[in-house]
């Protein structure tokens, strides 16, 4: 059964599937791809051999763009973006099954994110975690250490490392369900079972609700992405 997916996603396929050729992309390139891609949702009304680009902009400009608040994409400069580590994985994860017949789509969690993952699993602030250490007394600065984010980051930048993390635990949890395992392998040596995936889960929820006010703060003192 396929399922539903919406031109947002539409728009981060077509981000995703310009990767073999380009790293980063303007919206144009965006709007142009989404619309080769999916002619039928991004053509403009009554002409199908044009792309509708204001309606591709939509979800990488302005304060309701999903895409950028999502931490699918993100801005690097004027017009120009990249798809993110979240954006991959969220592809390959989660949007490849209505994607299924498409023989573009591989899921495969590719070197690079391989490593970033055995790096988060190696950090000081996770291993607390994993040991079952308390993390009452960690502090924001401690926490940024496990987001891997610095005293200047921006909101979106924060989001994005925010939202990496929880695809991360999804992703762990939900090859353990698919697999029937209650330990599973990340690279060549680190491991992590249920008991610790579930602890990490937990700790994820209670850093963000307890530094609520210190992510309010960057929302509303760096709301914007840095420009090069």
């Amino acid at each position: 059964m396929k399922i539903k997916i919406s031109q947002s996603d539409k728009a981060l396929i077509s981000a995703y599937r310009m990767l073999q050729d380009k790293e980063v992309f303007s919206a144009e390139d965006l709007a142009v791809k989404s619309w080769q891609e999916f002619p039928e949702d991004f053509c403009l009304a009554g002409y199908k051999n044009h792309p509708n680009s204001n309606k591709v902009y939509t979800f990488v400009m302005g304060q309701n763009a999903a895409l950028i608040k999502n931490g699918y994409i993100k801005k690097i400069g004027e017009k120009q973006y990249k798809i993110s580590s979240t954006g991959i994985s969220h592809v390959e994860n989660n949007l490849n099954q209505g994607e299924k017949d498409n023989k573009k789509f591989k899921i495969n969690l590719g070197r690079q994110e391989t490593n970033k993952l055995k790096e988060f699993l190696e950090n000081k602030i996770t291993k607390t975690i994993l040991q079952n250490n308390s993390i009452d007394d960690l502090d924001f600065d401690d926490v940024s250490r496990f987001w891997k984010i610095s005293n200047s980051v921006t909101y979106p930048d924060l989001i994005e490392k925010i939202s990496q993390v929880d695809t991360w635990l999804k992703q762990l949890k939900e090859e353990m369900k698919k697999e029937k395992r209650k330990n599973i392998i990340i690279g060549d040596r680190n491991g992590i079972n249920d008991k610790q995936l579930k602890l990490l889960i937990e700790s994820q929820e209670v850093f963000k609700n307890k530094f609520k006010t210190e992510i309010n703060y960057i929302k509303e003192q760096r709301p914007k992405p840095v420009r090069n």
